[in-house]
């Protein structure tokens, strides 16, 4: 494995192997979020109330954002699907053999497909979905508290179906179009102009079909004011906004004056498919990747197209990566407590750390700078910074001498610094207390311990990595088994039994994500509430070589995982024994040296003790 993984692994995981930008996979309860990790081809496009669903060629899907009642947390064995959607707290998906697969909440019988069914269609709504059958009847389930899933008698065979919030659509063989549920507004009251139409969408209070000539009848609650120039080729309705697509690649949204998701962006190549959610706009391109709209798209502005990422950070709505040159680029949510705005020159930065409304860059000259969240805005005057992390509304930083040293809130001890932590190689922060990791693989921590995180169990040959959630801590035993102790609410100390060759972890705010040495995670915690925590992980989160994670979301990069053997295998030959401790010897005191196990510019007893810690 890396040595330097093992040395460096904090909130922000800094000095990792680098790893394209396009290898970024996001994860957690966080809004419609980029996709540029997605490129085994994408076919297929829907949008909900703040996530999207991705269909892929090769049959799988991918859904990002929002992940309320595990809306986003698609079945694994869905690797068939041809078609896709997602409402407000489930999605659907229609089968090669026409079956079909649900998931997310089951609260109002969204996933009580009925039996037996067989279908060419699926419309995914709020809280139902319709389906065409295999014989062209319409079927309905999910929620029905105003006759949204009450097929009328008279639809008889369908071509198409759209679900709205509440209401339900079908179009007939000739044209015509049938509504029924909710109808407050008038949006199941189909007007004449609407005869012929070659495909319908439903929001949440209006509807709308597409004319062969390109142009668009709306009905319901709606401004029906559409852009001059229409040639439509498709149509998609948002919760209160409605987007078009044109053939020549284009595309148009428009809505009431306050609508959101109207702002479409430059679009970087010809849109070929478009999908409307509640308050934003997704937009598949010829080239594969997507672009966003709309303030509910938290990531709207995309990852950056990065050669190399060299550290990344985040907050409970934004991520910070830092590319190979030190630059940092930050996207998401730019006004969540400000930390989208840099207000100052940060130079050439080595490592980013959040809160959860704040970053701290570390400059490659040791020096920290800190943004965002005001209770994290003052510092105190450091140098010679080798690492830094971030904890509830506090930081936490080594020194390159091995002293540490914290700023923030200290509503409970959580920056009072003991007198004697003795050569800290690590450090972890807490909502409300932190940890440093010593160089004989000790943990020393302070601040609250009302969950018992200060608790710290007994680590055998030692730790040689530490982490910290909101009130439950983790660490990796010098033979890559994992030991969590504090909180217990949402499963935080449920270590899956077996779990070994841990190189990494990240925790939430509730859960706890673990990197193994062939580049696969594990994760557990968040209980059952998707807000507490980035559990699962997801199938696809494989080839990882870094981790973040706060809040309730996770961020892996993909890249090579570097295998040097175990930690202390100076000579590389796969085990820690004599020879590694004869090199180590050979280089006693020397300033510069891969036997420097602690970082802290000498070779010397505290280096010793890590090697000997990891004796094979």
């Amino acid at each position: 494995m890396n040595r330097l993984l093992l040395l460096a692994v904090t909130a922000s995981f800094a000095l990792l192997p680098s790893a394209s930008a396009d290898d970024l996979v996001l994860w957690g309860r966080q809004r419609a979020t980029n996709a540029r990790f997605l490129d085994p081809g994408i076919v297929g496009i829907s949008a909900g109330i703040g996530h999207t669903a991705l269909l892929l060629a090769d049959g799988s899907v991918r859904v990002w954002g929002e992940n309320a009642s595990y809306a986003a947390a698609t079945p694994p064995e869905l690797v068939d699907a041809t078609m896709v959607g997602v409402g407000q707290y489930h999605g659907a998906a229609l089968r090669a053999d026409g079956t079909v697969t649900t998931w997310g909440s089951n609260l109002s019988n969204q996933q009580n497909v009925p039996a037996g069914l067989l279908a060419t269609q699926i419309s995914v709504g709020g809280s139902h979905t319709l389906a065409i059958r295999t014989t062209g009847t319409v079927a309905a389930w999910g929620l029905n508290d105003l006759g949204q899933c009450s097929v009328p008698g008279t639809v008889g065979a369908a071509v198409e179906v759209a679900a709205g919030h509440r209401h339900s659509l079908a179009r007939r063989t000739n044209g015509t179009i049938v509504g029924w549920g909710y109808n407050q507004t008038g949006q199941i009251n189909v007007p004449a102009a609407s005869q012929g139409a070659i495909q319908i969408s439903a929001g949440d209070n209006f509807s709308a079909a597409l004319m062969p000539s390109g142009s668009v009848v709306t009905w319901g609650s709606w401004p029906n004011t559409p852009p001059a120039v229409q040639g439509f080729t498709r149509i998609e309705c948002g919760g209160n906004h409605l987007v078009g697509l044109r053939a020549d690649g284009t595309v148009a949204a428009w809505g009431f004056a306050n609508s959101t998701g109207t702002d479409i962006p430059a679009l970087a190549a010809p849109a070929v498919a478009i999908a409307a959610g509640d308050g934003f706009t997704t937009i598949l391109l010829g080239d594969g990747t997507v672009a966003t709209a709309g303030p509910s798209a938290v990531f709207a502005t995309g990852f950056p197209d990065l050669d190399t990422i060299r550290s990344v950070a985040c907050t409970d709505r934004s991520v910070a990566l830092v590319d190979d040159a030190g630059g940092v680029r930050i996207v998401g949510d730019l006004e969540w407590s400000n930390s989208g705005n840099v207000p100052f020159d940060l130079g050439a930065v080595a490592m980013i750390a959040a809160t959860h409304g704040g970053f701290c860059a570390l400059g490659e000259d040791g020096s920290v700078r800190t943004w965002g969240s005001t209770s994290t805005l003052n510092p105190p005057a450091l140098n010679g910074v080798a690492e830094v992390t971030g904890g509830g509304s506090h930081f936490v930083a080594r020194l390159a001498d091995g002293g540490v040293a914290c700023w923030g809130s200290n509503t409970s001890g959580q920056c009072n610094v003991p007198a004697k932590i003795g050569g800290a190689v690590m450090v972890a922060a807490g909502d409300a207390f932190s940890l440093a990791m010593r160089a004989n693989g000790t943990v020393v921590g302070w601040g609250s311990n009302a969950d018992g995180a200060l608790n710290t169990p007994a680590l055998g040959a030692g730790a040689r990595a530490i982490d910290a959630g909101n009130a439950h801590a983790v660490a990796v035993r010098a033979d890559g088994t994992v030991v969590a102790w504090g909180a217990s609410t949402s499963g935080q100390l449920a270590v899956p039994a077996g779990l070994d060759q841990v190189e990494a972890i990240a925790c939430s705010g509730f859960a706890t994500i673990a990197l193994r040495a062939d580049g696969s995670v594990v994760s557990w915690g968040g209980g059952t509430n998707p807000a507490n925590g980035p559990s699962p992980a997801p199938a696809y989160a494989t080839g990882i070589s870094m981790l973040a994670a706060k809040g309730s979301i996770a961020l892996g990069v993909r890249g090579p995982v570097i295998d040097d053997g175990p930690f202390g295998d100076l000579d590389g030959d796969g085990v820690v024994n004599a020879a590694d401790l004869a090199i180590l010897l050979g280089a006693w005191g020397a300033a510069s040296s891969t036997a420097d196990l602690d970082g802290d510019g000498q070779v010397n007893a505290a280096d010793l003790a890590i090697l000997l810690g990891a004796w094979s």
